[in-house]
Parts: structure tokens; C-alpha cells; sequence
């Protein structure tokens, strides 16, 4: 008993017919009929009744159907799954993101259930400011990235897919033991002597980080003189020292919480979108592939 022998039989029930079973299979019948009959000798009972102008099937071989109607359907999954995996052996991806989002739990589930998912094929991680994203995906050297677009800017852009994972509010953070730390809001008025910290300004898009300065300015809160930090990393160390305060989206990290105050400004309504963006011309089935994963995981 051998695959091609239950292919055959499957055939053959579905059809009917040994006559027409054979123009299928591109065999001939006088050799489709042999393979049968050592298949029902090997299992010791006739699969079909044979009338002249076709068969049926005996109970047995209607039980035999339903099973190897099954195991050849999960055979062939994982035949085809084995060679989608074996494909992918010497494909990769690059994925970009900002180091406010490196934490995300959504970039950080998808990027284990792809691994393991697709573990013949190389994911490379690149941690860019948002312009150098931008800049590299335009020029295809990247594959996809995990950006913040306060403005919408990204979006924009007609050579570019996306989908807005998810909104965060723009929040102040200070110290913990800082006046206003314990404050559920405060007026922007309450800020006007405050020593601001903010993000590097030579990584943001200059369209969104002077929309975002322009913004602040609109609500009385001063960032010219502003002291800027490379990373977001040093940005939060700096605030929880006490060096100054911050604007920043609510959730970048899992741990703020536990380092620094975090105090709402509603008269600022400004808020980020997490947002993936991939070029619309990438026809990367390893990417459509990491795209599934991400819309799955947060869904």
C-alpha cells in the first residue's frame, strides 16, 4: 500500500468510473484496475462493486474513503507546508522600528509567533529613528517598520500600505517625587516653568516633530529651548532623575509606570499612532506572511 495507490482509489470513488478515473490520473486503465485490485487484496475485502457502466462503493470501501480522504488531506498540508518552509530557507525580512516601540507587546508577539512560524527564514531587526525608517523604506532597503506618525505624514504617502495599530495619547511624565507627581492633570499655564526633555529632533520627520513643537506652543508649553535626549531610554532615565519633564505616548514602554509619574494634559489634544507601513510595490510573500501575523495578533 502506497500514497499513489490510496490517490488512485480516492479518485476512482469520487468519480465512479475506473474509465473515467484513468483520463484523470493519466494512467492506463488496465494498469489502474491492477493497482486496485492489489489494494483490496492487501486489505483483504472488496473497496467497490463494479457494474458495467461504473462502480460503487462496498460499505468497507466507503469507510476506507472517508479515512484516507482524510489522511491524504493532512498529508498534503504538511507537503505543502514543508515546501512554503523549505522556500523560505534563504529569504529575510527587515523590519524597522523606533526605540519607543521596541517594548511593544504586539512587535514583540509578532515577531516570536513569525520565528516560530517560518524558522528557516532570516528576520533582521533594525532600530531607526522615524526619518530613517521613512527614508529606508522609500529606498527598499527595508522591508516594513513599526513607526509613531503624530500628524498623519506617513500616511500620505501614495507608495506606502499601512495599518494604524494602535492611538496614544500624549502624556507628561516627571519624576516620581516630583510636585506634580501626584497630580491626575495639570493646565498646560502649570507648566510654563518646567524644564522639558524631548526626543532627538534630528530623528523625527520634520513635518510631524514641527507640527507636534507648533502644537505645544498653541497650549502655552515652550519646547526651542528644550533639552534633547538620543534615545528614549535616556529620555525617561533623564525625567526620573529629575532632570526635567517629557511629552510621550501613554504606553511606549511596559515599565513607565514604575520609574516615572505620568500626568494627563487635556487641553493638549495630541496624540500618536502607532502605525506599520510597508511599500505597496514589495511583493514579498514572506512579508505578506509577517502582515498576517500582525493583523492577527491584533485583531
Amino acid at each position: 500500500m502506497n500514497l499513489r495507490q490510496l490517490r488512485y482509489f480516492v479518485a476512482i470513488a469520487e468519480i465512479r468510473s475506473f474509465r473515467k478515473a484513468a483520463e484523470r490520473l493519466h494512467i492506463a486503465q488496465p494498469a489502474l484496475t491492477r493497482h486496485m485490485h492489489d489494494l483490496e487484496r492487501e486489505i483483504g475485502a472488496p473497496l467497490f462493486t463494479r457494474f458495467s457502466r461504473g462502480v460503487v462503493l462496498t460499505n468497507l470501501g466507503t469507510q476506507v474513503f472517508i479515512d484516507v480522504a482524510r489522511l491524504l488531506g493532512e498529508f498534503d498540508q504538511f507537503e505543502e507546508k514543508f515546501i512554503r518552509e523549505k522556500s523560505y530557507r534563504h529569504q529575510q525580512i527587515y523590519v524597522a522600528f523606533h526605540d519607543a516601540v521596541a517594548q511593544n507587546p504586539a512587535l514583540l508577539e509578532s515577531i516570536a509567533i513569525f520565528k516560530t512560524s517560518f524558522p528557516n527564514a532570516r528576520l533582521d531587526l533594525l532600530e531607526l529613528g522615524e526619518q530613517d525608517q521613512l527614508d529606508a523604506l522609500l529606498e527598499g532597503r527595508i522591508d516594513i517598520c513599526w513607526a509613531y506618525d503624530i500628524c498623519g505624514e506617513f500616511r500620505q504617502l501614495s507608495s506606502l500600505d499601512s495599518i494604524v495599530i494602535q492611538r496614544d495619547d500624549l502624556v507628561m511624565i516627571t519624576s516620581l517625587n516630583h510636585p506634580l507627581a501626584r497630580a491626575s492633570v495639570v493646565t498646560a499655564a502649570q507648566l510654563a516653568d518646567e524644564p522639558f526633555i524631548v526626543h532627538t529632533s534630528k530623528r523625527a520627520p520634520r513635518v510631524g516633530f514641527n507640527f507636534y513643537v507648533e502644537r505645544c506652543r498653541e497650549v502655552g508649553i515652550r519646547l526651542d529651548k528644550a533639552q534633547e535626549a538620543d534615545s528614549i531610554d535616556m529620555l525617561i532615565s533623564l525625567v526620573a532623575n529629575g532632570v526635567g519633564v517629557s511629552l510621550v505616548a501613554e504606553n511606549i514602554r511596559n515599565d513607565l509606570r514604575s520609574r516615572v509619574a505620568i500626568v494627563k494634559i487635556p487641553e493638549l489634544e495630541l496624540s500618536f499612532d502607532l502605525t506599520i507601513l510597508w511599500s505597496k510595490d514589495n511583493a514579498s510573500d514572506l512579508l505578506c506572511r509577517f502582515l498576517d501575523i500582525i493583523r492577527s495578533t491584533t485583531s
